[in-house]
């Protein structure tokens, strides 16, 4: 079995492959507060729960965009897995060839993203992640990343909007029925879904304008929602599980 990490702002998720295949994953909040043994045992326990044996591990990869916790998961690997984990960063070999101005600056995660959108979907293609910022990344015929865009994700801007309006109440991220608003809460999340929706569909729309026909795939936390509302005419990809995917291929790789 491997297990792939993805470390994001919010949430950590868990991947376990058994022959390539998908069994299970998890979903954690990420609390730079926890210390490594604390993150030990939460893994030991999701295992026991779930009835994994963990000594069935053959390897553990990581990709982080929360540096403080890249050396806690080094020890989570070491100490409670008795494995020393790959990390994705500077040096990992993978298929995609990064050419923006400086390839350090660019986030463990668009990389794990670009290879899962190039292994299960082809080149030239355009992937969008929806978590705490919504990022879009463009992978050319030739797998080469040649750049994207960053956006605010729609918790982080909501919650923006609901600190400086006092009276605007917090709002659930949820399914809208309807683009018009009746009271302060159905207007709120018709902007949410609309507005992000038509925001998304916008993007897709210049990217195309400027490389021509490509692929899109939208993954991340708020993808599950949004994607349900993009126009069909897109023939937008929604898939979940594409950066534990990246990540499997980027150990098959260096392993």
């Amino acid at each position: 079995m491997i297990l792939c990490i993805d470390i994001g702002n919010t949430n950590i998720v868990l991947g376990l492959f058994e022959n390539k295949k998908l069994i299970k994953t998890f979903r954690i909040r990420t609390d730079t507060s926890k210390t490594f043994d604390e993150y030990g045992i939460m893994f030991l326990e999701l295992f026991k729960y779930n009835h994994l044996d963990y000594h069935n591990l053959e390897g553990i990869i990581y990709s982080s965009v929360v540096p403080s916790l890249d050396q806690i998961m080094d020890k989570v690997s070491l100490n409670y897995f008795g494995k020393k984990a790959l990390a994705v960063g500077p040096g990992i070999k993978s298929i995609v060839n990064i050419k923006i101005e400086n390839p350090k600056e660019l986030g463990a995660d668009l990389l794990v993203g670009a290879v899962g959108a190039i292994m299960k979907y082809g080149s030239k293609v355009l992937i969008i992640d929806m978590g705490t910022a919504i990022t879009f990344s463009y992978v050319n015929e030739k797998n080469e990343y040649l750049g994207g865009s960053i956006m605010p994700g729609i918790h982080v801007s909501y919650s923006g909007l609901f600190q400086k309006a006092s009276k605007l109440e917090d709002v659930a991220f949820d399914d809208c029925k309807n683009v018009l608003g009746k009271d302060t809460k159905t207007c709120i999340l018709s902007g949410m879904i609309y507005g992000s929706t038509s925001l998304i569909e916008g993007m897709i729309d210049r990217y195309t304008a400027s490389f021509g026909a490509l692929k899109v795939i939208i993954t991340g936390g708020e993808s599950a929602i949004i994607s349900k509302y993009i126009d069909k005419k897109y023939n937008v990809i929604y898939d979940d599980n594409l950066l534990l995917d990246g990540l499997l291929a980027l150990y098959e790789k260096n392993s």
